[in-house]
């Protein structure tokens, strides 16, 4: 999580010619690094049964939306296409989140000449929809069909070339599929493209509810002027997180464990959340920590986990908590999205009860 964290900033600074693809280099090798960690990651909570599988009914545009955001580039440079549809469907956001965007970025990955397209379409009764995945790429021999779905298994891959990922995406998008039991079909031949067919239900549509939206209009306020505590026993995970905040303008405080973390509430002004790690060194964890300094300042305060356990009993023990979890290693992006949503707009600050 440090390395990410320093890696970012350091990216941020300015550079000469000479030395600016560095930064560029390293953040790419650490961005592998976390992808193979939360490959990982995701293998062992599907595994093990921990991730939270909850369908709802939700426009499929909530999916297919920050797809688009995440392939601005490679929409121009390898002729993406993600076409919009107005279909809801009842399934788990999260997880088909997780599945489309490995099955774009696998044709992505094997397509050098060509296009990639995501289109959905209903099937012939009206009850479900197809989302299907198109590419013009190098294809897959009939032999390799159920092999693709193994965990490391590449095609055309023999040198193992980070470039080309890990091989743990397909085995996700099918470990999830049956899940959400979302059937998965795939049809492909050598040179002839591939395309990944998911099928799940479709769901009425229902009307936005206008006060949600604007909540979620407020999650993109800037976090700059934040005071933020990082209660985390680790120094250079502490110092990683404290670099990525400082350089968003938010006010720090560092505490290495709740006793530190509640003798400074007497020499500082309160915060407005907590970051605390789960596991602290002095035997204790980030819920004691946070219960500590919520009634040392005598008041409730936003505060979040981090970790790296896979345990289910520590997101058990965060959710009962009220407690947002973050999974090492955490990138800057989701750090920054969780503190966006501990600020309101013009200037005033929330405090969570929980």
């Amino acid at each position: 999580m440090a390395l990410g964290m320093f890696v970012a900033r350091l990216a941020e600074l300015p550079h000469d010619d000479e030395t600016k693809r560095l930064p560029t280099g390293m953040e790419a090798s650490v961005r592998a690094m976390q992808d193979m960690l939360v490959g990982f990651f995701d293998i062992s909570q599907l595994d093990s049964g921990t991730a939270p599988v909850e369908p709802v009914a939700f426009p499929i545009e909530r999916v297919l939306a920050p797809l688009r955001s995440s392939f601005t580039s490679a929409a121009h440079e390898k002729g993406l296409r993600l076409r919009p549809s107005s279909a809801w469907v009842c399934s788990e956001p999260r997880l088909l989140h997780r599945i489309l965007l490995n099955l774009v970025s696998n044709a992505l990955r094997y397509t050098e000449r060509g296009t990639v397209l995501a289109a959905c379409r209903p099937t012939h009764d009206g009850k479900r929809l197809r989302i299907e995945v198109r590419d013009s790429g190098i294809g897959i021999a009939a032999e390799h069909h159920e092999a693709i779905f193994q965990e490391f298994f590449q095609v055309n891959n023999p040198e193992r070339n980070r470039a080309k990922g890990l091989g743990v995406g397909l085995s996700l998008v099918q470990r999830a599929c049956r899940i959400l039991d979302h059937p998965l079909t795939v049809r492909s031949a050598p040179d002839c493209g591939r395309c990944f067919t998911l099928t799940l239900p479709l769901a009425p549509a229902q009307s936005v509810d206008e006060p949600a939206q604007a909540a979620e209009s407020t999650a993109s306020a800037g976090i700059e002027g934040l005071h933020v505590m990082v209660i985390e026993g680790d120094v250079l995970g502490r110092d990683g997180l404290a670099a990525e905040l400082k350089s968003r303008g938010c006010r720090v405080t560092l505490a290495q464990g709740a006793q530190m973390a509640c003798d400074l509430l007497a020499l500082d002004q309160v915060p407005e959340i907590i970051i605390s790690d789960f596991r602290l060194e002095d035997g204790t964890d980030g819920i004691h920590a946070v219960r500590r300094v919520r009634e040392t300042a005598g008041g409730q305060i936003a505060a979040c986990l981090i970790t790296g356990e896979t345990d289910a009993e520590v997101k058990q023990q965060a959710r009962a908590e009220g407690l947002p979890l973050l999974y090492k290693p955490v990138r800057p992006a989701k750090l920054r999205n969780l503190l966006r949503h501990a600020a309101l707009p013009g200037g005033e600050r929330r405090r969570t009860q929980r």
